[in-house]
């Protein structure tokens, strides 16, 4: 039994912890004067693309692999640079560490892995849901990261909205 044990024992380590929350992809479109002139969630809407047209949907399914690819690039980079500032100071808390490190890459965004692949999306989403009257007074756009929490299954039926809180707001880049 040992034997079999030592080669053919499951290990549920292997699996991953389910996702304690989503994403929220916010884009704000703003005017010379940094006025905002239109603004879209659009993470959700590609989530709800890929359930109304299943299966096969290989548009979407690449528009959510590369843009949820993006978003988890910015993220890391949010935790990387966390991890490097609480090295130079340790008895900086998460939260403060937290604020230094994203403004730290709010000021060099195209450095920043995923940021100029969601920026050209910004166009694409522009485009596409604006008129062009609206389109060519554009000048700005604004990129917000949000995390909302997933409900346990045990509160599934819960009225209570879900939290969402802030990841990252990128300072208005030229559009």
């Amino acid at each position: 039994m040992k034997i079999f044990s030592t080669f053919f024992a499951q290990k549920w380590s292997f699996f991953a912890p389910p996702p304690q929350f989503n994403y929220k992809l916010y884009f704000t479109y703003l005017d010379e004067n940094k006025n905002a002139i239109a603004a879209f969630e659009v993470y959700s809407s590609i989530i709800e693309s890929k359930r109304n047209t299943r299966p096969f949907n290989g548009r979407a399914e690449m528009v959510d692999y590369t843009i949820y690819g993006s978003i988890e690039g910015i993220v890391n980079t949010i935790v990387k640079e966390r991890t490097e500032i609480n090295t130079e100071q340790p008895g900086l808390d998460l939260h403060n560490a937290n604020l230094l490190a994203v403004e730290r890459l709010n000021k060099v965004p195209e450095q920043v892995q995923g940021f100029l692949l969601l920026k050209d999306y910004a166009k694409i989403v522009g485009k596409d849901k604006m008129s062009v009257e609206k389109l060519k007074s554009v000048k700005y756009v604004t990129i917000n990261i949000n995390s909302e929490e997933i409900k346990k299954f045990a509160n599934r039926e819960s009225k209570k909205p879900n939290v969402e809180s802030k990841v990252i707001a990128f300072n208005p880049y030229p559009f």
